[in-house]
């Protein structure tokens, strides 16, 4: 398989940590795309790609590692919002053209604050290979790295990132959350096989159903009519914001972390 023999060629040039951690990351997708092949013709274009650099194929390999996790994972979905804050904030921010491994930097951040904030376990960003370039301490790549390991002003940014989405009752988030195809959208289905929402999604739709038959049987009853579009218009605002409730686990702790203010 073309795509396979693509996503194994780290090149002879990365020995040592970064090289294991790729070849770890290369082998556990290639274990979950033979449980799920139809996603490869969706990664296919970032598979052919030169991998001229190796900080950008780290970064594309943690991409399709999102991608894949995110069906088993919904804590994925929220680590997906902020790394795409993340490479927002590095693109209005840090206008050197090479910056990609300030980006990975700030994820791997990100990743690390995350496990803390929650105490759960997060597929965690690997610390960027040309580490001086990405401002963190020469000595983080080749280990697990320290919170010392980020430079303060990284550590600010991160806490700004994380901050400004928390209190805004993560806005990024939601608007992952409304995608009707991809990855986000496989992580929003995984969350809906919770049984407490698919039992409020039954009852929703049978409403649905009975007022739209009592509004067919009498064309000319308005109360009827009313009741039926009353019901049309708030079952998905609700199935919406159970699904956003599912998320619960992982978003209590953030708010605890990053409290809203309260003012002057």
């Amino acid at each position: 398989m073309e795509s396979s023999r693509q996503l194994t060629a780290l090149g002879p040039l990365y020995a040592g940590i970064v090289r294991q951690e790729m070849m770890a990351r290369s082998q556990s997708l290639l274990q979950m795309l033979t449980a799920e092949p139809a996603l490869l013709s969706e990664l296919s274009n970032d598979l052919a790609g030169p991998w001229t650099c190796i900080d950008a194929k780290r970064k594309t390999l943690a991409s399709m590692d999102q991608m894949l996790r995110a069906g088993s994972d919904p804590g994925a979905l929220m680590r997906m919002s902020l790394h795409d804050l993340a490479d927002l904030y590095v693109g209005i921010h840090d206008p050197d053209a090479e910056n990609i491994e300030h980006s990975l930097s700030l994820q791997a951040l990100i990743d690390f604050r995350l496990t803390q904030i929650t105490e759960k376990p997060f597929t965690r960003t690997g610390v960027p290979f040309f580490v001086q370039q990405s401002g963190m301490n020469n000595r983080a790549l080749g280990r697990e790295p320290t919170l010392e390991d980020w430079p303060d002003s990284q550590r600010q940014e991160v806490d700004l990132i994380l901050g400004n989405e928390v209190r805004a009752d993560f806005p990024t988030l939601r608007e992952f959350m409304q995608s009707t195809s991809g990855t986000a959208h496989r992580a929003v289905e995984r969350l809906r096989l919770d049984p407490s929402y698919q039992a409020a999604n039954d009852e929703w739709q049978q409403r649905f159903l009975e007022a739209g038959e009592r509004a067919d049987e009498d064309p000319s009853d308005l109360e009827a009519e009313r009741r039926y579009k009353e019901i049309q218009e708030q079952m998905p605002l609700e199935l919406d914001r159970l699904t956003f409730a599912l998320m619960d686990e992982w978003l209590d702790p953030l708010r605890k972390a990053y409290p809203a203010s309260t003012g002057s």
